[in-house]
């Protein structure tokens, strides 16, 4: 048995990035398993039905869309945001006003930016950015 500072997680689904939304909960429930007692801090995924857990970190995995106002909603709470926006864009899939929110999103928020460049990529970022952001706080 251990103690530790239990962070709670929102991975808010915009239905683009399905594979990164699973991948996050992966990679979070085993970063706590792998390091929860070494580090005194452990990230529990909540499900994205569960309305009566305020979130103490939001993920959000944008790609060629993004909910702004699903962001800007969680940057007002005052939890740690995280923006991860894949850097691909497929231009023939890109509608050129959802780029334009993209950026526009990006250039005001107060959130944490990060860019990965695909799937397998973001899940190694998520883990140095866990790394950087809540361990070495």
């Amino acid at each position: 048995m251990f103690t530790s500072k239990v962070y709670t997680v929102s991975i808010p689904s915009s239905g683009i990035v399905l594979e990164e939304e699973r991948i996050a909960r992966e990679v979070i429930i085993r970063w706590s398993i792998e390091n929860g007692e070494k580090t005194g801090i452990v990230l529990l995924p909540i499900p994205s039905d569960c309305k009566d857990i305020t979130p103490d970190i939001y993920i959000f995995t944008i790609d060629n869309y993004v909910e702004a106002e699903k962001v800007e909603a969680a940057v007002a709470t005052e939890a740690k945001v995280f923006l991860f926006f894949r850097k691909y864009h497929d231009a023939g899939n890109t509608i050129a006003t959802e780029l334009k929110a993209i950026q526009d999103l990006r250039s005001r928020t107060k959130a944490t930016c990060v860019d990965y460049n695909s799937p397998s990529d973001f899940k190694q970022v998520l883990i140095q950015t866990i790394e950087i952001y809540l361990v070495k706080q």
